[in-house]
């Protein structure tokens, strides 16, 4: 998996109702020039709430409330969708791109999920597959464009995956319920075959044959809702929790860390 797709972390939730971070391009390739980078305020097209960010081969990405999806073009910050894929204004709760960076994925209320080719500017939508309406709460994307496999969670607790087909449609499989149906809040993939999900009982599950199957691991003795999640391997694995806490993962033991 690429830089491109392997930094995007959702440890940074956009809330700016009228400004984005003009250092997100910096901040999500991964490099360490982007590390030493300041963050600096960008006017925005808008006055939503932003609540994930990727970065593509064309640059940022954003999607948020209203199903808006903004760009980072030359010029500053535009709006690329504004009612989301299906043009009913379900919020975006989460995105994903391809490999190569030419596919922007990303999912939210009601079902919705739409890919934008950003070297095409062409819009497909995907939504309600095998028709199922609970809102997606966060979504994963490993492959190269045209052949990449999408990894859904919803607020049912369930978790759908479905590979890009040669006549461009979508063969998605059968959905799981790895957990007791708490509602799953994030996914990622560190690999094609490795990926963790967080849920709102505080635990995470792994997969490591590329979503066949879930395996928790933690995160016990704990409470509160967890977030975000950062899988970068079987052995480094981080997630976003309340008050200000982070769950470190090496592969065997989870280690709280407070940043607040």
């Amino acid at each position: 998996m690429t830089d491109i797709n392997r930094n995007r972390r959702r440890f940074l939730q956009l809330t700016g109702a009228t400004a984005l971070a003009a250092g997100v391009g910096a901040a999500v390739s991964g490099t360490a020039g982007a590390q030493a980078s300041a963050w600096s305020a960008a006017d925005s097209p808008t006055g939503k709430t932003l609540n994930d960010v990727v970065q593509t081969s064309e640059g940022p990405y954003a999607v948020g409330s209203g199903g808006l999806v903004l760009a980072r073009r030359a010029n500053g910050w535009e709006t690329v969708l504004s009612k989301g894929p299906t043009v009913e204004g379900n919020t975006l709760t989460g995105a994903g791109v391809t490999d190569d960076g030419e596919h922007v994925w990303f999912a939210g209320g009601s079902g919705v999920i739409g890919q934008y080719d950003v070297v095409e500017e062409q819009l497909t939508d995907y939504s309600a597959p095998g028709g199922k309406t609970s809102s997606w709460e966060d979504l994963a994307v490993t492959g190269a464009s045209g052949s990449e496999t999408v990894h859904l969670v919803n607020g049912s607790g369930e978790v759908l995956s479905g590979t890009k087909n040669g006549s461009g449609g979508m063969d998605w499989g059968e959905a799981q319920k790895p957990g007791s149906g708490s509602s799953m809040k994030g996914i990622d993939f560190a690999s094609a075959s490795v990926g963790h999900i967080s849920n709102t009982s505080t635990k995470i599950y792994e997969t490591t044959d590329s979503g066949g199957g879930y395996q928790e691991i933690g995160i016990d003795g704990q409470g509160g809702n967890l977030y975000g999640v950062a899988s970068v391997s079987k052995s480094d694995v981080n997630v976003a929790a309340g008050n200000g806490i982070i769950y470190q993962y090496d592969g065997s033991t989870w280690t709280e860390i407070n940043v607040s």
